[in-house]
């Protein structure tokens, strides 16, 4: 049954960390890392990054798909940020939490289907200030949202995953 469409009752058990839901689980991560192009040993978020945190948490050592390794572009136009399409999940985090003053989205959906992007509106990346940039990158759970001339700027040992994995306060 699905949770989405079954009522409560009262004693109901749901069951949300079995053997067969993991490797659900699994496999979303999996598929997240072959469609684009994580190389996490050379990108600035690692440590950081919350696909490479559950990538460790499911134990993902070589996806079981191949990669497709897509040529996406990177846009470097903005004075501030870099924003990396070839890293993005589209998880839409940017476009939710990302606006100005006035309520005006800095990022948006382009095209569809799998030639979705994230891009960044090119008049109001002129305008962004480095606090935006800064929340910009903070928001982005993978290295596809970059400020500008900080780079590799956390030690290693320092990071949020580092010290702490991801899901560490859920009992598995």
């Amino acid at each position: 049954m699905t949770a989405c469409t079954t009522p409560v009752a009262d004693g109901m058990e749901v069951e949300n960390n079995t053997e067969e839901i993991n490797d659900i689980r699994k496999s979303i991560i999996e598929l997240l890392f072959v469609s684009g192009n994580h190389f996490c040993p050379a990108c600035e978020k690692s440590g950081n990054c919350e696909l490479q945190a559950l990538a460790y948490r499911y134990q993902m050592m070589v996806p079981r798909f191949p990669f497709l390794f897509p040529q996406k572009g990177v846009d470097a136009s903005s004075p501030k940020i870099v924003k990396d399409q070839n890293r993005c999940i589209a998880c839409k985090r940017c476009i939710k939490t990302i606006e100005d003053e006035k309520g005006r989205k800095y990022f948006a959906y382009k095209n569809r289907g799998n030639k979705l992007e994230v891009i960044l509106d090119e008049e109001m990346a002129k305008t962004m200030t480095d606090e935006i940039a800064q929340l910009a990158m903070e928001n982005c759970p993978v290295g596809s949202i970059l400020r500008k001339e900080i780079g590799y700027n956390q030690p290693i040992g320092t990071r949020k995953y580092d010290t702490k994995p991801i899901g560490s306060e859920i009992e598995v």
